[in-house]
């Protein structure tokens, strides 16, 4: 994340949501969230992208 001027924006909510089973099962409609750190970076965890 960054402002416009480029700086690091720490504590904003980051949200992603599936919204179909992954083909590894798991799931639909479940909700990640993460908030940024003071670097301006999030990880959202135990999320599967595929390969």
């Amino acid at each position: 994340m960054g402002s416009r001027s480029g700086a690091p924006v720490a504590g904003v909510t980051i949200t992603a949501e599936r919204t179909s089973v992954s083909p590894l099962g798991g799931e639909d409609n479940k909700a990640y969230t993460a908030i940024t750190g003071p670097n301006g970076q999030y990880t959202l965890s135990g999320l599967y992208y595929g390969s």
